[in-house]
C-alpha cells in the first residue's frame, strides 16, 4: 500500500482519491476500490521515475513527525508473532480520529499451522492469506515514525513486540520506527485516584464507563482506548478542580469528596 502525505492510500475518502487522481491526470471514474488501485499505481509510477539521488535523499530523511497527531496503537499476537496491527490517528486538539491503518500479518508457518480460530473474527484462513511482516513493515514505519504513541500497556507488551519483529527480520535501525513521546494509559492511570478505585484492564475501564466491550481486535481496541482516554481526562480534570476548590475554602473536604463519589456513580 502506497503512502500519500503520511497517509495510507486506502484511508483516503472518495473525494480525496478523485482529487489526487485528477491532479495526476488519471481517470476519476469508478468505485472506491478501483480508485485506490489506480492511485497506488500512479504513485508507484511517479516513484520509479524520480531521479535516484532524490529517492535516496527522501529515504534518508524519513517521514516528518506531526505534532498535531496522536497515534493510538494496538497489536494482537500469537506467542511472539504479531498477527494484527492497527493505529488510530487522532487530532491532538479535538481528540477526534482523522484516519486509521490496520492489517492482518501472517505469522510464521509453525504458528499459523496451529492457530485456532478466535470468536472475534481472527481466523486461520485470514492469517494464511495475510501479508507477511516484510510486506507491511515499511507502511507501519511510515505511519508510526516520529509520532506520539499512545496505548494501554504498550510499554510492557506492544512496543517491545513490534520492535522485536523488526529486529527479527534484520531490518536496518533507520527503518525501525521510533516515537517522539510515548504515553502508556495503564501507567498513567495507576498514578491517580481512578486507578485506586477501579480495575485498570481496558475491558474493565470500558465497562466502568458503559462503553462497548473489548473485542481484542486491534482497530476496535484502539477506538475503545481513545474513548476511555477522553473520559479519564474528564474525570481526572474534575478531581483536580475539586482539589483546587478545597484549597480555597476551609472545611469543604467532606463535601468535595462526596461530589467526587457522586460523579463516579453517574458513570
Amino acid at each position: 500500500m502506497e503512502m500519500l502525505e503520511g497517509r495510507p492510500v486506502n484511508t483516503l475518502t472518495v473525494v480525496e482519491l478523485r482529487k489526487h487522481l485528477s491532479d495526476r491526470n488519471y481517470s476519476t471514474t469508478g468505485k472506491k476500490a478501483l480508485l485506490i488501485d489506480r492511485l497506488n499505481e500512479a504513485l508507484k509510477t511517479i516513484s520509479s521515475e524520480q531521479p535516484e539521488g532524490e529517492q535516496q535523499e527522501e529515504e534518508e530523511e524519513g517521514p516528518k513527525p506531526n505534532a498535531d497527531r496522536l497515534l493510538f496503537l494496538d497489536l494482537e499476537f500469537e506467542k511472539e508473532d504479531v498477527i494484527e496491527f492497527a493505529v488510530l490517528i487522532v487530532d491532538s486538539k479535538t481528540l477526534e480520529a482523522v484516519y486509521n491503518y490496520e492489517t492482518f500479518i501472517k505469522p510464521s508457518d509453525g504458528v499459523v499451522s496451529k492457530f485456532r480460530d478466535r470468536p472475534n473474527g481472527i481466523t486461520k484462513a485470514k492469517l494464511q492469506r495475510a501479508p507477511t511482516f516484510l510486506d507491511v513493515h515499511e507502511d507501519i514505519f511510515k505511519v508510526l515514525h516520529g509520532g506520539i504513541w499512545i496505548g494501554h500497556n504498550i510499554i510492557r507488551t506492544d512496543i517491545p513486540l513490534l520492535l522485536k519483529m523488526y529486529r527479527r527480520h534484520n531490518l536496518p535501525e533507520k527503518r525501525i520506527p521510533s516515537f517522539r513521546y510515548k504515553i502508556d494509559t495503564l501507567k498513567w492511570l495507576e498514578g491517580n485516584f481512578l486507578g485506586k478505585t477501579q480495575g485498570l484492564k481496558l475491558n474493565e475501564l470500558g465497562k466502568f464507563f458503559k462503553l462497548e466491550e473489548q473485542t481484542h481486535r486491534s482497530l476496535e481496541d484502539c477506538d475503545l482506548n481513545l474513548q476511555v482516554f477522553k473520559l479519564c481526562l474528564c474525570v481526572i480534570g474534575m478531581e483536580k478542580m475539586f482539589d483546587s476548590e478545597e484549597s480555597k475554602v476551609v472545611g469543604t473536604s467532606r463535601k468535595s469528596k462526596r461530589l467526587r463519589e457522586q460523579q463516579l456513580e453517574r458513570w
